[in-house]
């Protein structure tokens, strides 16, 4: 009889390890590999770093499907890119990690700068593609696809954004009595800086939207408050847009802006459409990080072709828990969190959003989108590597 028990005992405490198991399975990945929770968008992925991550899922020569009978997105070359720009359908300009600049065309990458940076962390584009502005261990300097050469910014120069229009770059830089805010033209040699103004713009970065707007936010935690300044070029003023915990930001052609704040209890957060003055539009139902996962856009369009529906192309994580629960925007810029997107349109006239295209299934952290026609482009978090999708 003894044996018998024994031998029940074993039985059961098996099945227990088993159950086990495949709830743990299933709380970390789900059997179908999409990340757990639901409900409105706005979740993530938390780990101990980037080995405790899935691999980004591309289609391979079979296709391979998202919801809705999208294709499945197209790992576009197995090079890491730190930023790229778009001439025309698979056709575009990037920047590497190392710093060293590409062409792709028709399947053929071309080599346009051998130069390479220990810790580039930025690679811009102007707006025609010709001129890439890289940021790297305290340095800015921006490279011509044409002459192939290189220029600096002034030492200690920071937060640099080019023109929306043309070849000026703008910048701050730490002087007596605060930090300027400049202006140098990259479409001659031997060009002089122009000094706009003089404020406190510790630590910030520039964006800038419009021709006649500079939007300078102070790089935030969600341990202290910090602000958004708005500059008019016409009338030489600063304006304080916000002053608030967690502050991070993305800026449309229309001016409009979208906004993240961290709640009070530091925990998760708000995203608003707020105008170039500050004045709250409307709170959305999403969660993310502007400066990383939205790109201003005009839809429907030809790369910005149209002036309608002005906006952003934004990744937003499909679950809200991890997110909500999460110390932002800390924890995503640290990496301690991560995301699985799906892809929307976000009107910048009245706040209005749109699913584009459902991929967080395939494990896509979504950083720097772009769109061309009918087809969008963006780089994962998980790979830095750059990927394509037809709508």
């Amino acid at each position: 009889m003894k044996k018998i028990l024994i031998a029940i005992l074993i039985i059961v405490l098996a099945a227990a390890a088993i159950y086990a198991g495949y709830l743990l399975r299933k709380r970390i990945g789900g059997e179908t590999g999409e990340p757990s929770g639901g409900g409105l968008p706005g979740g993530g992925l938390s780990g101990g770093g980037a080995g405790s991550f899935p691999t980004s899922t591309a289609s391979g020569p079979g296709g391979g499907g998202v919801a809705g009978g999208v294709e499945a997105p197209k790992l576009q070359f197995a090079d890491e890119v730190a930023g790229f720009y778009l001439r025309g359908e698979d056709d575009f300009v990037y920047a590497r990690p190392d710093g060293k600049i590409f062409s792709w065309q028709a399947g053929t990458a071309t080599e346009l700068s051998t130069s390479t940076f220990a810790g580039l962390t930025r690679a811009d584009f102007s707006y025609d593609g010709k001129k890439v502005l890289a940021a790297y261990e305290n340095r800015i300097a921006v490279f011509d696809l044409n002459t192939r050469g290189w220029r600096a910014l002034p030492d200690g120069a920071f937060g640099a954004a080019w023109s929306p229009t043309s070849y000026e770059a703008a910048y701050l830089l730490t002087k007596t009595g605060g930090e300027s805010l400049a202006v140098l033209d990259f479409s001659k040699n031997n060009t002089s800086p122009r000094e706009l103004a003089v404020s406190s713009f510790k630590d910030s970065v520039i964006e800038w939207p419009s021709p006649g707007i500079i939007m300078i936010r102070e790089r935030s935690s969600v341990a202290y408050r910090a602000t958004l300044w708005r500059f008019d070029l016409k009338s030489k003023t600063l304006l304080l847009v916000r002053e608030v915990l967690g502050l991070d930001s993305s800026w449309s052609y229309a001016s409009n802006g979208l906004v993240f704040e961290s709640n009070v209890s530091r925990r998760g957060g708000t995203v608003s459409l707020v105008s170039a003055n500050g004045r709250k539009i409307k709170d959305l139902e999403l969660i993310t990080l502007p400066s990383a996962k939205c790109a201003s856009i005009f839809w429907p369009a030809e790369h910005a072709s149209s002036t309608n529906n002005p906006g952003w192309l934004c990744g937003i994580p499909l679950n809200g828990e991890d997110f909500a629960i999460a110390a932002l925007p800390d924890a995503y810029f640290m990496k301690s969190l991560y995301a699985a997107d799906d892809l929307y349109f976000v009107n910048a006239t009245d706040g209005e959003i749109t699913l584009l295209a459902s991929v967080s299934s395939n494990w896509f952290d979504v950083t720097k989108p772009a769109l061309w026609g009918n087809k969008i482009y963006f780089v994962s978090r998980f790979d830095n590597k750059l990927y394509s999708l037809e709508l």
